[in-house]
């Protein structure tokens, strides 16, 4: 079966050349828009953090159980992850040592809010690349208006109107609270 994008339609399945149309996509938020990127290192010990995705690879460096990560990619098998470690180090774990962050649990409530491991702003850009113009820097901490979705970007607008995009692994729902933080 070979699957067609069409630009008002979700996905056009081809089966044996008869062509089926579904309904017009609903407009919907992505189920993951609370599911962030962190992570939490669940190991005995110390998780290591490896050079490239094997056991064979060399140990650059290890974190404690319990430390929290931010996952960036998966291997094909989907065994090994990316990980960016707080100051910026990256290396590859295995994905069964890792667990869910407090910070997945919470609802979705039209906002979101930049989140950084090391506490340092991230940039707003222009278009959804990272080779777009900077716009802005967000501190951490920042609550936005979530808009749409742009694969691996989110569109945003600030609370004083600036609108751009923003990496989605910076991206976490606010904590319930009466500050909203």
């Amino acid at each position: 079966m070979q699957i067609l994008p069409l630009a008002r339609f979700s996905w056009v399945p081809l089966i044996a050349g008869a062509l089926l149309l579904p309904a017009p996509a609903q407009a919907q938020l992505p189920k993951s828009v609370c599911e962030s990127n962190f992570r939490v290192a669940q190991s005995e010990g110390p998780l290591f953090v490896r050079d490239y995705p094997s056991l064979a690879a060399a140990v650059v460096t290890s974190v404690a159980s319990g430390s929290e990560v931010l996952y960036t990619v998966s291997d094909r098998s989907g065994a090994w992850a990316e990980v960016a470690l707080p100051g910026g180090q990256m290396g590859w774990v295995e994905n069964r040592l890792l667990g869910p962050s407090l910070v997945n649990s919470r609802q979705f409530s039209g906002s979101v809010q930049i989140r950084t491991l090391d506490g340092g702003p991230v940039n707003l850009r222009a278009e959804p690349a990272v080779r777009a113009n900077a716009i802005a820097l967000l501190e951490n901490g920042t609550v936005l208006t979530y808009l749409s979705n742009e694969g691996y970007w989110s569109a945003v607008t600030t609370a004083d109107g600036l609108s751009g995009y923003v990496s989605n692994l910076f991206l976490v729902c606010p904590a319930a609270g009466p500050t909203g933080s």
